[in-house]
């Protein structure tokens, strides 16, 4: 299985992990990537930082998408390459310093995440003392037995003594020998990373991890009860465990505009929810991740992989805003996430077409996804249609071609030499087009005199509403959630065509996905109207309930695609 329960770079050779784990010289600097080229943003980050910022500058909104090339160093260096111009912003995890008077540089705290320590399962431990972890560091502990464990030897997973991690773990305890480099068991992982996939290399291990992204939290092990204090997430930024970590931006003080805005943005509400669906706590809310609807329910700081049920990673296509995606289906992840036992972990795309190479890449596990998008993932064996929401009594949905209400246009033939907006790769937008167009026995450039994409079937509506096109293609179930909240809508437009009805948006996983926990999850799903909490999870989809889904619901999409020109099967 490519991502759910997924172990962090399998196959690397014994050679590669003496070179990344030994107790040689630090390494100062390390290019990650530059995704493409032009004008790139260029980030120095913190190996406590690096997750984070990745996940940052990977969802940023359309306005805001730049390509980025990583520094990997630590925080205090980070900043060196601001001042001598090889940086355009820092990712930091220490309040780094300046010299007196310096007014060059602006220190942005804007989300913490927690280092929490770490034990193998095998050790038989849940908790330990401060004192008694300071014991096992300095090697006066040497087998878990000696703690009310299982009889294991112990193996250190430490931090060199120049990073964050180690220094604020130190701080928790009562401080590190630093002769402690020097005795046998001891490995020294020099990135947070690596110290994560020692995690998955080593039996009776302790280690001490920074949980600053999905990724990071990617170890396998225990996170511990430390002086009696739960690895709660929702303890941040003000507990003393687990340990918060400050990331912050720098940036100089004479920045640019596109600097500047990227630093807004973590302060904007989508910016906020964005951080906090990531699982750190927004400096922005000032709160903890359980004081924000993205993330409602409590976290632990606990493994995702195959020692528990794993990582669920589903897709979100962009129907709405991201803002409103997270409300409606954060809710539903997090009732997933308690019932049977996995991290689910929800990904807005801001296209279709984004979600569909995600899907193809392996970086997730499901998606919901409507007819069209299903169709360009059954193309390749292995999707699994789960199940899908019921809506006003329907399981299904239309394309609605919409005009103004005062407009002359009866029919689409009406519509030739005019404007219209449309969501690319989707049933009520692209397809429904292209089907009329064919119907029409015409092509899009010869019949309209612009076409407009939209992100979302609401900016298309939008577009309509505006005056900025004089048609607009959209689904009827997102018309309809828009015209309940603001039921002037109506009344400002009116139905031109309608399409054939297709199953709505349905939860589909991979094979992989679906064998070993799809059962579990169709069941969960068909049977939420049954509960309270259930009906909870729907109203925020403003749903009904959910039904099976197999191939055989999408006829009507082959249908339509074969007539539209897309050939079977999409």
């Amino acid at each position: 299985m490519r991502n759910l329960f997924r172990l962090f770079l399998l196959g690397i050779a014994f050679l590669s992990i003496v070179s990344i784990f030994s107790c040689g010289e630090r390494t100062e600097m390390q290019v990650i990537e530059t995704r493409r080229e032009g004008k790139v943003l260029r980030v120095a980050a913190s190996d406590e930082a690096i997750d984070f910022a990745r996940e940052y500058f990977s969802s940023l909104p359309p306005e805001l998408e730049i390509p980025v090339s990583y520094v990997e160093t630590h925080s205090q260096p980070s900043v060196n390459f601001l001042k001598t111009g090889e940086a355009d912003m820092a990712v930091v995890t220490r309040r780094v310093h300046f010299p007196e008077g310096e007014k060059s540089y602006i220190y942005v705290p804007v989300a913490y995440g927690g280092l929490v320590f770490v034990v193998d399962e095998g050790a038989g431990i849940e908790g330990l003392s401060s004192a008694r972890i300071r014991d096992i560091y300095a090697g006066r502990v040497k087998n878990w037995k000696e703690v009310g464990g299982k009889d294991l030897p112990i193996f250190l997973i430490h931090r060199p003594p120049h990073s964050t991690a180690r220094f604020l773990a130190g701080r928790l305890i009562g401080g590190f020998d630093e002769r402690e480099n020097e005795k046998a068991g001891v490995f020294i992982a020099e990135t947070n990373g690596a110290a994560v996939e020692l995690t998955r290399r080593l039996k009776g291990f302790i280690a001490y991890i920074v949980v600053n992204s999905p990724d990071s939290g990617n170890f396998r092990g225990r996170a511990l009860r430390v002086d009696g204090l739960p690895p709660l997430m929702s303890n941040l930024p003000s507990g003393n465990y687990p340990v918060p970590v400050e990331i912050a931006f720098v940036v100089p003080s004479r920045h640019s505009g596109q600097v500047g805005a990227l630093v807004d943005y973590a302060f904007s509400t989508e910016g906020i929810h964005r951080i906090a669906a990531i699982g750190l706590v927004p400096a922005g809310a000032r709160a903890g991740i359980s004081s924000c609807h993205c993330r409602a329910v409590d976290t632990v700081a606990s493994p995702h992989g195959r020692v528990k049920r794993g990582v669920l990673t589903i897709g979100v296509v962009p129907e709405f805003t991201f803002t409103r995606q997270e409300s409606r289906f954060a809710p539903l992840a997090n009732l997933l996430s308690e019932k049977l036992r996995v991290s689910v972990r929800l990904k807005h795309y801001e296209s279709y077409g984004r979600l569909v190479e995600e899907f193809r890449r392996g970086n997730l596990d499901g998606a919901f996804v409507g007819s069209f998008v299903y169709a360009l993932l059954a193309r390749n064996p292995g999707i699994v249609p789960v199940a899908r929401p019921l809506t006003g009594g329907k399981g299904e949905y239309r394309g609605l071609l919409l005009v103004r209400r005062e407009s002359p246009f009866s029919s689409f033939a009406d519509l030739e030499g005019r404007s219209v907006s449309f969501v690319p790769r989707t049933t009520a937008g692209e397809v429904f087009m292209s089907l009329l167009l064919k119907r029409a026995g015409k092509s899009a450039d010869g019949f309209f005199r612009e076409t407009f994409p939209t992100l979302t079937h609401e900016d298309s509506l939008n577009s309509l509403l505006a005056g900025k096109v004089e048609g607009a293609f959209v689904k009827d179930l997102v018309f309809e959630r828009i015209a309940k909240k603001h039921p002037l809508v109506k009344e400002k437009v009116r139905v031109l065509e309608a399409s054939s009805p297709v199953p709505e948006n349905a939860l589909v996983l991979t094979r992989e996905g679906f064998d070993a926990i799809g059962e579990e999850v169709r069941e969960l799903l068909l049977n939420l109207h049954t509960s309270t909490e259930g009906r909870r999870v729907l109203s925020s989809l403003g749903a009904e309930r959910f039904v099976p889904t197999s191939e055989e619901d999408y006829r009507n999409l082959y249908g339509m695609l074969r007539e539209a020109g897309y050939g079977e099967g999409g």
